[in-house]
């Protein structure tokens, strides 16, 4: 298995019977509960203000979490969506044995229908980079672009921030890409500005560490129906989720809460020598 799964919007909207299958991710619609009860957690956690924006069917390999979905809701009004831990999105996780997945009361919970876009697939694939690991662990401070002139003359430095460059250059490979799922512990998220990373990531309510999942890029922001022109509108850089390294039974008995880091694009951005 690849360490990093890209995912994408499926063209057309989805069924009413593909709304129904656990395992489809989706994005938009409403979402699939695997217990009714979780409605009432889910909108005393939100209040009337967040809207569904996807769900992800990211199953572990163990008994407990045999069944397991990653739930995001997003505040309608972009300027509650500070930048760092934010409160204006929230992450929840659920799921079940197989055994407790027979007995379940599963709930497409319409009280939640999204009215950021009509429900579409996320499709999967692998991460196309072919850059070897050590490649993509340099530091970028020596990072260099090509110029327009095209001569032989040596290619000149780029300024500006070098992690905006690499976020623009790791989202070239796969343009279309709305997320990137990671599979191993020990990956390291791709930023989209060189400040703005957290130092240090809440641990899970059961005491075990949380660890790097998945993120959502900016470019699902396209894909929603939305006025962009608002001064209120939704805006991010990236969507950095953490979640519990045990994928503890908490999730078994009801909503656990994970967390979002919310980063913003650099008013730097990358700018090549005159």
């Amino acid at each position: 298995m690849e360490d990093i799964d890209l995912g994408f919007l499926a063209e057309g909207s989805l069924k009413q019977s593909d709304l129904l299958d656990v395992e489809c991710s989706r994005v938009g619609g409403p979402p699939l509960l695997l217990r009714s009860k979780d409605v009432a957690s889910i909108k005393e956690k939100c209040g009337s203000n967040k809207n569904f924006l996807l769900q992800m069917y990211a199953p572990r390999n163990n008994e407990s979490s045999f069944h397991r979905i990653i739930y995001v809701f997003v505040d309608k009004d972009g300027k509650a969506q500070e930048e760092g831990w934010t409160k204006g999105i929230r992450v929840f996780r659920s799921q079940a044995s197989k055994t407790e997945f027979k007995n379940l009361d599963l709930t497409l919970e319409e009280n939640f229908n999204s009215k950021l876009c009509s429900p579409r697939e996320i499709e999967v694939d692998s991460d196309p980079s072919d850059e070897p690991s050590e490649v993509q662990q340099k530091d970028l401070q020596d990072v260099k672009v090509e110029t327009e002139n095209p001569t032989n003359e040596p290619y000149t430095k780029a300024t500006g921030d070098t992690s905006f460059l690499k976020f623009q250059k790791c989202i070239s490979r796969a343009p279309d890409q709305i997320l990137r799922y990671y599979h191993s512990p020990s990956s390291q998220p791709l930023w989209c500005n060189k400040d703005g990373i957290p130092t240090s990531v809440p641990d899970c309510s059961c005491g075990a560490k949380r660890i790097l999942e998945v993120q959502i890029v900016s470019t699902l922001l396209a894909e929603l129906e939305i006025d962009h022109s608002a001064e209120d509108a939704l805006d991010w850089g990236v969507l950095t989720i953490y979640t519990c390294s045990e994928s503890c039974d908490l999730a078994n008995k009801g909503i656990a809460e994970e967390v979002c880091w919310l980063q913003k694009f650099s008013d730097q951005g990358i700018e090549a020598p005159e």
